[in-house]
């Protein structure tokens, strides 16, 4: 039996590739002290882990640039996060994978 790790590529298996990046958010919520303790409305320690893509819009960029000379870039339309849902309750947060320097 090899100890060596599996070998992995972050292009051509985008399970592999979300499964390494909730690991990475994981570890940086770590880092920066965050617990992963039972949930605050229900208080069972059962959550769930994926990473969710949000389409926003800034209300400031709209008031400050006519909205025909917005940018195009379609990133910039997009919010990257980790969202931890209760499996009992259904309580949800979010932390923000840019933020976290995972976008």
């Amino acid at each position: 039996m090899s100890h060596f790790p599996k070998p992995f590529s972050r292009i051509g298996n985008p399970y592999l590739s979300s499964e390494l990046k909730i690991s990475e958010a994981m570890a940086q919520l770590k880092a920066r002290g965050v617990k992963l303790d039972k949930c605050p409305r229900c208080t069972v320690q059962a959550w769930n882990v994926d990473l969710v893509e949000i389409p926003a819009r800034s209300t400031l960029e709209l008031m400050t640039v006519a909205p025909w000379l917005a940018p195009t870039n379609p990133d910039q339309g997009v919010i990257s996060l980790l969202a931890i849902a209760c499996g009992n309750c259904g309580y949800t947060m979010f932390h923000n994978l840019q933020l976290l320097g995972l976008k």
